[in-house]
């Protein structure tokens, strides 16, 4: 797929990919909040639908691997390069079950997982973190991690987007 140059609306495209988290963290009675930084320029130019691809596997990661506790999506400004180019901090953290450090480097692999399936704890094809990866750097960005077992996860993205 072609990396995208479009105009969108990134409090529009943030509230819409909520909403479709929402209903899994409400049925997992966990909390679901975001923090906005609204020196946001309201309409952004880039990859809107690699932005929320990204931005919905990382918090349906957050949602699966938290029993009890919350996920959280901050928003903010980390540069403004220039009047057309700013570099956009996406961190989604969780209270969830955690990521060992011996595997974290492993878990962007395709077909991943970090425990046996057959212990029922992980579903899916284990495409989802590869494919974050995948679009975070066609977008010429970053992903860091932050883990401990038993406390949660943070996952870093740093994307650069353009300003009109």
């Amino acid at each position: 797929m072609a990396y995208s140059q479009e105009k969108f609306n990134l409090s529009q495209l943030i509230t819409s990919t909520i909403n479709i988290e929402l209903p899994a963290a409400k049925h997992k009675e966990l909390t679901l909040t975001v923090d906005f930084d609204n020196n946001i320029p309201p309409v952004l130019i880039g990859d809107d639908y690699r932005l929320q691809r990204i931005l919905i596997n990382l918090l349906s990661n957050a949602i699966k691997f938290t029993h009890k506790g919350s996920v959280k999506l901050v928003v903010e400004q980390s540069v403004r390069e220039n009047n057309n180019l700013i570099i956009l901090k996406f961190i989604v953290e969780d209270t969830g079950i955690g990521i060992p450090i011996e595997k974290q480097n492993f878990i962007y692999e395709k077909f991943a997982r970090i425990s046996p399936s057959n212990k029922g704890i992980y579903e899916g094809a284990g495409l989802g973190l590869s494919i974050v990866k995948q679009f975070i750097e066609e977008m010429e960005g970053e992903i860091d991690l932050e883990s401990e077992i038993d406390k949660g996860s943070k996952f870093i993205c740093t994307i650069p987007l353009n300003c009109l």
